[in-house]
């Protein structure tokens, strides 16, 4: 249950938007890349775009406090 919850706070602070619009703008940028191998660019690519909101979820609770 703590963990919907700081879903659902994550997603009322906007979070869900910003993921998308990483995820979008890391799209672009792996597709435009003349990396050799498309593959690995798409994976560098959205593994960067998805650390943010990794890393805010999973200190969340040091930030707003214990549930």
């Amino acid at each position: 249950m703590p963990a919907l919850i700081a879903a659902g706070v994550y997603g009322v602070l906007g979070g869900f938007v910003v993921q998308a619009l990483l995820g979008g703008i890391a799209g672009v940028m792996a597709s435009r890349s003349g990396a050799p191998d498309r593959r690995r660019a798409v994976l560098t690519y959205s593994v960067l775009a998805a650390l943010p909101g990794v890393l805010v979820l999973s200190v969340l609770d040091w930030i707003i406090g214990p549930w």
